[in-house]
Parts: C-alpha cells; sequence; structure tokens
C-alpha cells in the first residue's frame, strides 16, 4: 500500500505515468527492476527532499521503505512544516548493486575484465588519491551550498513574510524578514553552481525577493533598485527557458509573473516606455497560458491585473480610448472568472483594485454615475472579499480606498451629506490600520489623505468647526509621520491642510 501511494505521488507531482512501455511485459519489467525516470528529471522545480520523500515511498527494496503509512504521512508533514524529512537516499555503493541486479549479463562481463585491471588500477588508485579526496570535498562543499540556495528559493522566509503580511501590525516584522532574507541570497547568490536545477530555484527566488524589497513598508523604503536588480535577472533567466518548444505550463506562468512585476515597477520609476513594453507582452504570454488544458483560475487573474496595468498607464499617457477597452476588458475577464469560479479568493482580491481605478477614471473624464456605479462595486467586492479574509490590512485598506473615493465624488455631485457618511466609514477604517501599524508608510499616506479630503468635505457644508478639528488632527498625525511615509507626499499633504 505505501508502495502504491508513492507511484500514486510521483505521478501527481510529475502529471506523467511513472511506469511505460510498448508491453505490459516491458511495463511489469521496469516494475519489477525499479525502471523509471525520477521525479525531477522530469520536472526540474520539484524540490530535493520532497523527491526523496517520494523515491523512499517507492523503494523497491521492502527494507529500505517506509515501513507504515504513519512513517510516509510523518514525512510528508515535516516537508509541509520546514522540517527535516527522516528519509535517506541510497548510497552510491547501493546503486552500484542494483545496477548490477539489473543488468547481470553486463555486471558479469565488467566484473572479469575488472579483474584484468585491478593491478595497474591500485597503482593509479594511489596516485589519484589525494586529489579524488579534494575533489570529493570540493563536491561536499558544493552539494552543501547548492541545497542552501535551493532551500532558499523554496524557504519559509518567503512563507512567512507573505503569511504576516496579511496580518495586522505586521510591518516591523517583514522588515526584519527581508533583511534576512538579502542577507542570505546575498551570500548564496555568489556561490557558483553550474547545476540547471539550481539555476533555476536562484530565478525563482529573484522573483518572490524583487516585490518584496518594493512593497516592504508600502514601497517607500527606496529599495526599488533592489527589486529591479532581483526582478530582471528572473525575467532574463524566464524569458529565454520559457520559450522553449518544450518550456513547461510552470515556466511560461513564471514569465509572465516576471513581466508583471517589472513592467509595473518600470512605470512607477519613470520608464514608461519600457514599462509599457514589458506589460504588453505579458498580456499576450498570459493569453496564451490561460487558453492551455493546464491553465489555473491564477492564470486568468494574471491576464486582468496585467489589462488594468496596461490601462492605468495608457491613461496617464492620454491615451483615453485604450485605457477605457482595456478597464472593459479587465471587468469583463472579472465577471467571467467569478462566474466560473464564484466566490474565489484569487478574484475576490482582484475585483475592488479594478474597481478603484476604472471608478477614478471615469471620474476624472467626467462620468461620476459610471464612476459611483463602479466604486459601489468595488466597497460590494470589498466586502465579500473581508467575510473570507477578515484580519488582511489590504483587505480593509480596498475597502477604505472604495469608500473614500466615492465620498469625494458624492461631495463633488453636490451631495455632501452622503459623501460624508461614505468619508467617515473611510477614516474609521484608517484610523484602524493606521492605530495597529503606526509604522506602515502607505496606511499613514492614505489616513492623512482621507482626513484632508473629508475637511473639504466639511467645508462645502460650512461645517467649520469640523474643518478645524480635522486639519488639526492631521496636523498633529503628520509631526509624527512615520519614516516610511514619502517626504513628497508629505508636503503636499501638510500644504494642502494648512491651505
Amino acid at each position: 500500500d505505501v508502495y502504491s501511494l508513492g507511484v500514486t505521488f510521483a505521478e501527481l507531482l510529475t502529471l506523467r505515468q511513472v511506469f511505460e512501455g510498448s508491453s505490459i511485459n516491458l511495463v511489469w519489467q521496469a516494475i519489477v527492476a525499479g525502471n523509471f525516470k525520477k521525479p525531477r528529471e522530469l520536472v526540474p522545480s520539484i524540490p530535493w527532499d520532497l523527491e526523496t520523500v517520494c523515491l523512499t515511498a517507492m523503494e523497491t527494496d521492502r527494507a529500505r521503505r517506509y515501513a507504515t503509512a504513519g512513517d510516509f504521512a510523518r514525512d510528508l508533514s515535516n516537508l509541509l512544516a520546514r522540517r527535516p524529512i527522516d528519509a535517506r537516499r541510497a548510497g552510491p555503493m547501493l546503486r552500484v548493486l542494483r545496477w548490477a541486479q539489473r543488468h547481470p549479463r553486463i555486471s558479469a562481463a565488467l566484473i572479469a575484465g575488472a579483474g584484468l585491471g585491478l593491478v595497474a588500477s591500485l597503482v593509479y588508485a594511489r596516485q589519484q588519491s589525494v586529489l579524488g579526496r579534494k575533489i570529493l570535498e570540493q563536491r561536499d562543499v558544493a552539494r552543501a551550498r547548492a541545497e542552501e540556495l535551493r532551500v532558499l528559493a523554496t524557504s519559509f522566509v518567503f512563507d512567512v513574510h507573505d503569511k504576516i503580511s496579511r496580518l495586522p501590525g505586521a510591518t516591523e516584522a517583514r522588515e526584519q524578514v527581508v533583511t534576512q532574507a538579502q542577507s542570505l541570497f546575498d551570500a548564496l547568490a555568489r556561490a557558483e553552481a553550474d547545476d540547471p536545477t539550481l539555476a533555476h530555484d536562484l530565478a525563482v527566488a529573484n522573483l518572490r525577493l524583487g516585490p518584496i524589497l518594493e512593497r516592504t513598508s508600502g514601497g517607500t523604503l527606496g529599495q526599488t533598485g533592489g527589486a529591479r536588480e532581483h526582478l530582471e535577472s528572473a525575467h532574463s533567466y524566464f524569458a529565454e527557458h520559457a520559450s522553449a518548444a518544450d518550456a513547461s505550463v510552470e515556466e511560461r506562468r513564471y514569465l509572465v509573473r516576471a513581466e508583471y512585476l517589472l513592467g509595473s515597477l518600470l512605470t512607477k520609476t519613470g520608464e514608461a516606455e519600457a514599462g509599457m513594453r514589458m506589460l504588453e507582452s505579458g498580456v499576450e504570454h498570459a493569453r496564451v497560458l490561460a487558453q492551455l488544458p493546464a491553465a489555473t483560475i491564477e492564470d486568468g487573474a494574471h491576464v486582468a491585473w496585467l489589462q488594468l496595468e496596461l490601462a492605468q498607464n495608457c491613461e496617464r499617457r492620454g491615451d483615453a480610448d485604450r485605457a477605457n477597452a482595456l478597464f472593459e476588458g479587465c471587468v469583463q475577464q472579472l465577471v467571467a472568472l467569478e462566474t466560473e469560479h464564484p466566490g474565489d479568493v484569487t478574484v475576490l482580491r482582484l475585483q475592488p483594485r479594478a474597481y478603484l481605478l476604472f471608478g477614478n477614471i471615469c471620474d476624472t473624464r467626467d462620468q461620476p454615475e459610471r464612476a459611483l456605479e463602479l466604486l459601489a462595486q468595488g466597497v460590494a467586492a470589498a466586502d465579500r472579499l473581508l467575510v473570507v479574509e477578515p484580519l488582511a490590512p489590504v483587505n480593509r485598506r480596498a475597502r477604505a480606498n472604495c469608500l473614500e473615493c466615492l465620498g469625494g465624488i458624492l461631495v463633488r455631485s453636490a451631495r455632501s451629506e452622503e459623501g460624508l457618511a461614505q468619508y467617515e466609514l473611510a477614516l474609521g477604517l484608517y484610523e484602524e490600520l493606521q492605530r495597529e501599524d503606526p509604522l506602515d508608510g502607505q496606511h499613514f499616506v492614505d489616513y492623512t489623505r482621507a482626513l484632508d479630503g473629508f475637511a473639504n468635505a466639511c467645508a462645502t457644508l460650512d461645517r467649520h468647526d469640523e474643518v478645524i478639528k480635522t486639519c488639526e488632527r492631521a496636523l498633529a498625525l503628520l509631526d509624527n509621520a512615520p519614516d516610511s511615509a514619502g517626504a513628497t507626499d508629505l508636503t503636499v499633504r501638510r500644504l494642502s491642510i494648512l491651505q
């Protein structure tokens, strides 16, 4: 039963039959001999430890196989918890013995020939023993470094960051995690490794570390240069490997993500042309990927994310028609995904931002009714997301952003009372977020911006006492701004409030 589970596990990992042959007899021979391609030969991104567990369950030697299904399950739990596994690979002597058992005639001939050359080999071996030991020592060091690099690329460092970033008050912890990840990464990236699997793992690590550096503390830590370096390295690797005729779906997926992240970063740092080209390439690759039989909901979501990012940049460049077409395409993609996968968190996380950005664009084009409709959809989408992930700061911020913009449009549409009510709801959320995590610069900027808008809304209703009270509250906050809040944002906000 353990052996059967191991075979099933291998087929789930590789999506390939373990034993293949042109006849049933050849398949039986392969099973008895244990002759099959290892999972990492078929899917290089499978971690070494994971393959070790799988191969231990598939051992033809019962003494080396997991004794019970409980032992197998315990090692799987070790993998999930990032603990050391109990399983160990077969040593070189055992591998040679098994090869000889599978090829008895060839091994007999080799043994006879080996006897004739034994004396000469002993003399040669004596001369080479010192050199051999040095080579083995170097290989051991290289393997140790390689294993550390592999662990980094799939390590808990990134998983921990992703988990805690969705918890309240996480900025300080995120900064510590990022600092540790960066120092470890820099040390290991200097290690030379010719193994293609390691090169793949390094590219994955670059792809994960880049956006973490960019968005730590609201993306205002001045680490965009480091983020760009990592993302460009990842993109270079996956652009080369995903273009091959036999490229895996996984490599194509990594390329799409690299193009989205790098394109977004380039547009934010003033390189609009390069960023647009990168995003357009990403849309093209994402659409192809979303049509493959192995496509997932994340692939469909990537199409929407890329369209959304492209639309924003088209709007900034004054190409309103194309921006509108891309926004509409993004909304249609979201509706289709939600219809096909109702309640899926991947779609829910994207909806509030899409409706918020499209609503703001409609507002700037003097289309207030369409803007109000989209922002109301954004609030509703954020409410659905908060049911699934009630504590995540990014979800509460998405709701507050939509409410704030909704309030501003209502005030400008001579519906000031309604607008103030929306502002007050947004302020309550911003205050909660800022109190939970006072070091997060993005929460701080959001909160002071909303206070500024609320004061202006009160002024339209001649609520002068409320205006003064709100402005004093905002100025007191600005006097205690965290270092992670951008200096330009703070100066603009302070001037507006003083005025």
